[in-house]
């Protein structure tokens, strides 16, 4: 496989018009090997596109001269980038893997901002998977080990045991196998596995550290070219960060299986992961159902939390979502941000309502003119632990489900017509559940979920 792409391929490949790709051509950015673009040139597209996001310009970053220019940029990242291997169908079919099960690993290991584009490290990420799920190791403890080095390498091996003794040997225990056939099949996969840890660790280390020099990169540019300068305090950082839960997680958990509640997160996992990845943004931590994300600008972040919420509207089963956000200079210190910024952002998503997406003053300053979406003021509302009152934006999306969407008063889990799987109607009014375990509990306890009498 040749190792150059077209003009097109190159837009393919880096999600950048391929207008935009001639124009960073012409000043110097990409195409400077005449036999034709390379994965180099996709990453100094990705590069560009950050410093873009950050209010910098292409002249910004050609221009700057001495220790942080391109070449320290070029030589840093040197052996953080393979050669190509195609797209990530043509890698799962060459392999003999499902690609739908490469897609799920794709988006667990935080790829999505590659866009459909592996290289060869890619490739074998995918091809020594592919060797643990042939050896037996189940899918979703891959898939969960992905995530957790994506985020943070330091918590691997704690979650690389917990989540392997799990799947190895108490779920098929559980589901009534052999306690000593369960612990022969472990044993026996052993050989398989852990030769594998230690490449898994090094490719997922390249993949932060990479992203992390292109943050680093910005920094250069903007305190080189004058628009930025050091603080007086170290560790300071700008960043819209946002906060985004289930509104109705707490009766979900509640009244349905911890088995059936953690499907319902998952799945709001991977949509969320996905989803801020491709804008360009990060999941500083989870705690539950709730996820703190920074983003570099205000703009990626509305109109990533917005997608976020069209795509949980037309999902036929899913629980109703709430979004906070704020913009401003906080610390940096040990993988966490730290100030009144986070605080506010926080105390913001808890004003909002279901289906809400709740945003400061600041961060309607600073997204402007965002596609696809409305900013209503709200108003002035105090905000606990804040001094003065805050000028609070609600963001309207265009484009979710048409049409109420029924919900389960004992589950609280919302549901398209078409989702409903039982009715009952007491009171004189019909109430709409999601499965006939939910009707179930509600026969039984109907006071209990807000009705007044029997039928």
């Amino acid at each position: 496989m040749t190792d150059f792409l077209t003009l097109e391929d190159l837009a393919a490949h880096t999600g950048e018009s391929v207008d935009v790709l001639r124009e960073w051509q012409e000043k110097g950015l990409i195409g400077r090997d005449p036999e034709g673009y390379t994965r180099i040139d996709a990453e100094f597209v990705r590069l560009c596109r950050l410093c873009v996001r950050r209010g910098l310009t292409v002249e910004d970053v050609t221009g700057v001269q001495g220790v942080f220019s391109l070449r320290w940029y070029d030589d840093r990242r040197r052996g953080m980038i393979a050669g190509p291997a195609g797209e990530l169908r043509q890698v799962a079919e060459r392999i003999g893997m499902d690609e739908a099960q490469a897609r799920r690993l794709w988006v667990a290991a935080g790829l999505m901002d590659q866009g459909e584009s592996a290289d060869r490290a890619d490739a074998a990420m995918l091809r020594g998977s592919k060797t643990a799920l042939d050896a037996g190791y189940p899918e979703e403890a891959l898939r969960e080990i992905f995530r957790v080095l994506a985020e943070t390498i330091g918590r691997f091996a704690e979650a690389a045991q917990h989540t392997t003794h799990r799947y190895q040997l108490e779920v098929p225990i559980i589901q009534g196998e052999q306690v000593e056939d369960v612990k022969e099949r472990a044993h026996s996969m052993s050989p398989e596995i852990v030769p594998l840890i230690e490449p898994m660790v090094l490719y997922f280390l390249r993949k932060a550290m990479l992203r992390a020099l292109r943050e680093d990169f910005a920094v250069h540019v903007a305190i080189e070219s004058g628009k930025a300068t050091y603080g007086e305090v170290p560790g300071r950082i700008r960043r819209t960060i946002g906060f985004i839960d289930m509104s109705d997680f707490t009766p979900l958990t509640a009244t349905k299986s911890d088995v059936d509640a953690a499907t319902v997160l998952r799945q709001f996992s991977d949509m969320v992961r996905g989803s801020v990845m491709n804008a360009g943004g990060s999941v500083v931590k989870q705690i539950g159902d709730e996820f703190m994300l920074s983003f570099c600008d205000a703009a990626s972040a509305v109109n990533c939390l917005a997608g976020i919420h069209r795509s949980i509207e037309q999902e036929p089963q899913f629980p109703a979502v709430r979004t906070g956000l704020h913009a401003g200079e906080m610390l940096y210190r040990d993988g966490d941000y730290v100030g009144t910024v986070p605080n506010t952002a926080a105390r913001i998503r808890g004003m909002a309502g279901s289906h809400q997406i709740m945003v400061s003053g600041e961060v309607r300053r600073e997204a402007g003119k965002v596609e696809g979406v409305e900013f209503v003021r709200v108003g002035r509302r105090a905000l606990k632990g804040l001094p003065e009152d805050m000028e609070v934006f609600e963001v309207v999306a265009g484009g979710g489900e048409d049409g109420d969407r029924a919900v389960d008063p004992v589950c609280g889990i919302e549901m398209a017509s078409i989702a409903v799987a039982a009715r009952l109607t007491l009171d004189g009014a019909e109430r709409e559940f999601c499965s006939d375990d939910c009707l179930r509990k509600f026969v039984v306890e109907p006071a209990k979920y807000g009705a007044k009498g029997g039928e």
